[in-house]
């Protein structure tokens, strides 16, 4: 998968992985999709986008027909699949990683009501990725976390040019 987006036109594209070449284009909304996540069956793409000012989970199927799903109504983002594809788990927009039922009914998907795991799941702001991956079972799960102990300040310095050339050291 490759997301490939510009000021005004973004797309989601499948790639063939040995080749690279394009095999299917596709993107439901005129916001290009972030934290992409194919299905273990390779059937559906669980993304993020933006509806209303919020970050929102879908899904959509692979090959794309038309048929979308919005997984989540109170923000989320950082979809992920436990590795049966029967379970969909999500950062809500306060940390919480979430969890939710995926269904096949009649051809179409059903969705359980959203359970909170647990709280603590870093955002990564305006950039598209994970801070969390599930065990396969969906048991267990692997956590970006900050070391708040070794976190230094960041000092910036301006016009650090000028006050060298003031020190002896300039041109």
């Amino acid at each position: 998968l490759a997301t490939i987006g510009r000021q005004t036109d973004s797309a989601v594209y499948l790639l063939d992985a040995q080749t690279g070449v394009v095999v299917r284009r596709f993107q439901p909304h005129a916001l290009c999709g972030v934290a992409l996540s194919l299905s273990p069956d390779g059937r559906y793409l669980a993304y993020t986008s933006m509806l209303a000012g919020h970050r929102q989970v879908f899904l959509q199927r692979v090959p794309p027909t038309g048929a979308l799903w919005q997984v989540t109504t109170g923000g989320g983002d950082m979809p992920r699949w436990r590795g049966d594809g029967r379970e969909l788990f999500y950062r809500t927009e306060d940390g919480t990683l979430t969890a939710v039922a995926v269904e096949h009914v009649a051809g179409a998907l059903a969705f359980g009501a959203p359970q909170a795991l647990f709280r603590g799941i870093l955002s990564l702001g305006n950039t598209a990725g994970f801070t969390y991956l599930p065990a396969a079972d969906g048991q267990r799960f692997l956590v970006s976390q900050w070391d708040e102990a070794s976190r230094s300040p960041l000092a910036v310095t301006l016009h650090w040019q000028h006050d060298l050339s003031e020190a002896g050291g300039g041109r």
